[in-house]
């Protein structure tokens, strides 16, 4: 199943915890790249990685809620 990250961040904001729980598992392998020290995964890095990472999309899905609501219906 190839679901668009668009669908699964929609998801996330209409409150579906398992669509959060998707996204840091789409990224994953990315985090634990971007983790590695001297070739091998630092699990703490990673760990801080994952939750700065968490903080982030989370305040981008309640950014665009907040707009949402501000913006006037046509």
């Amino acid at each position: 199943m190839n679901v668009r990250i668009k669908d699964v961040l929609a998801r996330a904001k209409a409150g579906d915890a398992k669509a959060m729980e998707d996204i840091l598992l789409r990224f994953d392998r990315l985090i634990r790249k971007v983790s590695m020290d001297h070739g091998v995964v630092d699990e703490e890095i990673a760990q801080e990685v994952r939750e700065e990472f968490m903080r982030k999309v989370r305040r981008r899905i309640e950014k665009t809620e907040s707009h949402a609501k501000e913006k006037p219906a046509p």
